[in-house]
């Protein structure tokens, strides 16, 4: 069953959004694209929880895309939300 996520208006612009853009030299329409796409893929692969930093980097086509998370705490050591 598809499922609908809520997002905020202005969530682009949040301080998080903000700080992994700058972390990852990004802009913050790109960082917001792949954390609704991480997000979805989560919720698609609800037994994927604690994957590891490669594949997650992997899937958003960013190195150092799962330590920004980190450093934001969004993930553990483990790569579980």
């Amino acid at each position: 069953m598809k499922k609908n996520i809520r997002i905020r208006a202005d969530s682009y612009e949040s301080p998080d959004v903000m700080f992994l853009a700058t972390a990852l030299d990004a802009d913050n329409d790109l960082i917001f694209g792949k954390l609704f796409r991480l997000h979805v893929w989560l919720e698609n692969h609800e037994g994927a929880n604690g994957t590891d930093d490669s594949v997650i980097d992997r899937l958003m086509g960013m190195e150092g895309f799962a330590a920004a998370l980190k450093n934001l705490d969004c993930i553990d050591e483990r790569g579980r939300l």
